[in-house]
């Protein structure tokens, strides 16, 4: 491998999160997740981004992109109240159902 093959290549695995341990071995370093409790809460009620996203009036896409920074506090009540409703629904379809 010619050396300026190894210097792209190092450039690229550092750009992509990656921590150089020695001069060939590579750790990809732990990032920290915003939002971790909304993200865990919409996991256990068993709910999809797009569905809480759809109930807040958001687009999938931009409420993703708004879990990637810390959300004031006032922005999370709204998103765990969506969460608490559509849980229920969720809960009252299986009642109906069986």
């Amino acid at each position: 491998m010619c050396y300026n093959n190894t210097i792209r290549a190092t450039t690229i695995l550092l750009y992509h999160g990656y921590k150089q341990k020695s001069r060939t071995k590579f750790k990809k370093e732990k990032k920290y997740m915003f939002n971790k409790d909304i993200r865990d809460e919409i996991k256990q009620a068993g709910l999809k981004y797009w569905q809480v996203a759809l109930a807040i009036n958001l687009n999938d896409g931009n409420f993703s992109r708004k879990l990637r920074k810390e959300l004031s506090p006032e922005e999370k009540m709204k998103i765990y109240q969506a969460i608490k409703i559509l849980k229920e629904g969720k809960e009252n379809d299986k009642n109906t159902n069986h």
